[in-house]
């Protein structure tokens, strides 16, 4: 199987990308969560945890 990705060439294609990316990630991270065989309360604490690691991570990046 080929495929062709045609990337945006402009700052604001650049971003609208980045932000859909995004969007698709998160969803599918909430979809994981959701399947996992633990308690709710077991399920937030691990969402909590990713979302400071990425925090983390983008402060990280932008110094």
């Amino acid at each position: 199987m080929e495929v062709f990705l045609h990337l945006p060439k402009t700052e604001k294609g650049k971003t609208e990308l980045a932000e859909e990316l995004a969007h698709f990630h998160a969803e599918h991270a909430v979809e994981i969560l959701r399947k996992l065989p633990c308690p709710t309360e077991q399920k937030l604490k691990l969402l909590d945890a990713v979302v400071k690691d990425a925090r983390q991570q983008a402060k990280g990046e932008g110094t």
